[in-house]
């Protein structure tokens, strides 16, 4: 899987259906882990973990990448933070 891919599919969708903060949020989340790819992708899943519960309405535009990303990292072991 290219998760890097989903990660830019994602801010894409965000943007483009109004949410341009959110989006922010997810690059920040790339930016704060720094180069390390596990980190990286355990701070997305984080983030998409924490869209789910709280910003419903943008979570359903992104659903089917984000939840394919989280799948995704619960099989090499990287579950979101709480």
């Amino acid at each position: 899987m290219n998760w890097r891919h989903y990660i830019n599919v994602i801010k894409k969708t965000l943007q483009r259906n109004g949410f341009p903060k959110l989006a922010d949020e997810v690059l920040m989340a790339e930016v704060n882990a720094g180069k390390n790819a596990n980190a990286t992708l355990k701070e997305v899943v984080s983030k998409l973990a924490q869209f789910k519960q709280s910003e419903q309405e943008a979570y359903g535009c992104i659903v089917s990448e984000a939840e394919a990303l989280i799948r995704f990292a619960k099989s090499y072991g990287i579950e979101p933070s709480n």
